[in-house]
């Protein structure tokens, strides 16, 4: 326990004298160069150094030994600081931890090549650690001194992670260090990335190798095959996994190859009598472990392992060869495939498969032909939540457009399917979508006066930051006031029009 600490205990216990307390609170002001004068009424300098100490979190650090020499100076700026009125917005902002508000300042001031005021450095290099995301954004405004600053915290190592290029950060930084490093370079340098991964692969742990192949994933390309190639027959099932799920997003990759080999083998199809013929899967565990199949999961329940198998093969075949081994288009493909005994096992295969390799055709009929059957009893045994993942965001407003259109009530109900689709985070609805579900929610309001809709209630939070500030001055009418219902509604309504307005504010102030 630290001396901080102990002082904390021993007030809250009351068990402490003047002649403890001074020296206690001493030492620890005086680490930051603050001299108290001594005083016999302990409560006095309790209240003094409780006032500085306040001021200590939010804007003073402790510098660590930096390898820089003590007496360099921070550079000269580049470019200007935001003005006064953007810096209250970020003093705001930082004091609330809103990275959603946050996120947006950031991109305005980064267009502008503005930067954040050197007082406020601190906090935002702070809550850059907590909000990885936010990084990127971070450093683009932090400036020269910002940059100067960062070498003082392990917490704020991420700045030079951001804007260095020295692979000594791969080779001895932590391993959230090490796998940021390799997505950066692996986005503009995949070989380089890949010599790197393969110079230390043979020294590192599973973990550290199962999280340096997930690194790869977001911009995985075809020469990344050979490596992956070889990871599908690591010693252990973690990384085997990891790899062979990044082979099964590459359609020319020797692993899909070899699927739809062996799924000529197992299914026959005869146009003229549209009958379908499957031989369930009898694979050794030689092929299994070589293909990324895992034999005893289950991911579709009442189905044995054999059909589980058979669900992970589909998967990893692109849905366009379907449309070939079938000859139909792929809204006929999924009708007729509901019809078989297999449905469900197919279905749920395909669906991973669109997802695996980025098909929006077949992702936007999936989605349409879920919405069609989703009450039928036989089908869709499972959920397609999975599919709506990580979505392209024009992709996201085109599946929003279809649910709205294919569900043309004037109001929601918790229970629509919508509603959960709404609630997908850092998804920016477009102005039609955006204006038809403020409606919908209006009309909810004036016709549902004893129901309390939390999941609608919900959605709202998230219309805050997904509808565009420029639609605040619409959006803001046409609220009834007057419905019975409105003293329920009243509270979330302002609070989802207050984050409009902020985020208007954001958007329509002058630099």
């Amino acid at each position: 326990m630290n001396t901080w600490e102990e002082l904390v205990r021993k007030v809250l216990v009351g068990n402490i004298t003047g002649n403890e307390l001074n020296p206690c609170f001493l030492k620890k002001i005086e680490a930051f160069g603050i001299n108290l004068s001594q005083s016999k009424e302990p409560e006095k300098t309790l209240l003094k150094v409780i006032t500085i100490q306040s001021k200590l979190y939010s804007i003073a650090q402790l510098p660590l030994n930096s390898i820089y020499p003590n007496n360099v100076a921070c550079p000269k700026e580049n470019f200007q600081y935001c003005n006064n009125s953007r810096k209250k917005q970020l003093q705001y902002i930082l004091k609330n931890k809103n990275d959603q508000f946050l996120t947006e300042i950031l991109e305005k001031l980064s267009k502008k090549n503005k930067l954040v005021s050197p007082d406020l450095l601190p906090e935002l290099l702070d809550l850059g650690s907590s909000y990885p995301n936010l990084q990127i954004l971070i450093t683009k405004c932090i400036g020269e001194r910002g940059v100067w600053l960062s070498q003082f915290s392990d917490k704020w190592n991420y700045v030079k992670n951001q804007n260095g290029t020295n692979d000594n950060i791969f080779f001895y930084g932590s391993i959230d260090e090490r796998v940021c490093y390799i997505k950066k370079v692996h986005k503009t340098k995949p070989s380089h990335a890949i010599n790197l991964i393969e110079k230390v692969w043979e020294n590192e742990g599973f973990m550290v190798r199962s999280a340096l192949i997930k690194a790869l994933k977001l911009s995985l390309t075809n020469n990344d095959e050979p490596f992956l190639e070889k990871a599908i027959n690591d010693s252990r099932h973690e990384v085997r996994k990891h790899a062979a799920s990044l082979l099964g997003c590459l359609p020319q990759s020797r692993l899909v190859c070899r699927m739809k080999t062996l799924m000529t083998q197992i299914a026959t199809y005869n146009t003229t009598t549209e009958l379908l013929n499957i031989e369930l899967p009898s694979l050794t565990n030689a092929e299994m472990k070589k293909n990324g199949i895992q034999p005893r999961m289950i991911f579709l329940k009442n189905y044995g392992s054999k059909s589980n198998q058979l669900f992970q093969i589909i998967s990893k075949i692109p849905p366009e060869w379907w449309s070939k081994f079938f000859n139909k288009t792929p809204l006929q493909i999924l009708e007729y495939i509901t019809k078989t005994k297999w449905g469900n096992i197919f279905l749920l295969g395909f669906a991973h498969a669109a997802k695996n390799f980025h098909d929006e055709e077949w992702i936007i009929v999936f989605h349409k032909f879920y919405l069609n059957n989703i009450n039928q009893k036989n089908n869709f045994d499972f959920s397609i939540d999975f599919l709506y993942e990580n979505l392209p965001n024009n992709l996201f407003n085109i599946l929003a457009e279809q649910y709205l259109k294919l569900d043309n009530k004037s109001t929601f109900s918790d229970h629509q399917p919508i509603v959960t689709f709404l609630l997908t985070e850092h998804q920016k609805w477009n102005n039609t979508v955006a204006e038809k579900v403020i409606y919908r929610i209006q009309q909810t309001i004036m016709q549902d006066a004893h129901i309390f809709h939390w999941s609608i209630k919900t959605v709202l939070k998230r219309a805050g930051f997904a509808i565009s500030p420029l639609l605040y001055e619409r959006i803001k009418e046409n609220w009834p006031i007057q419905s019975y219902s409105w003293n329920s509604w009243k509270r979330e309504i302002d609070h989802f029009l207050s984050i409009l307005k902020f985020r208007w504010e954001i958007a329509n102030m002058k630099d």
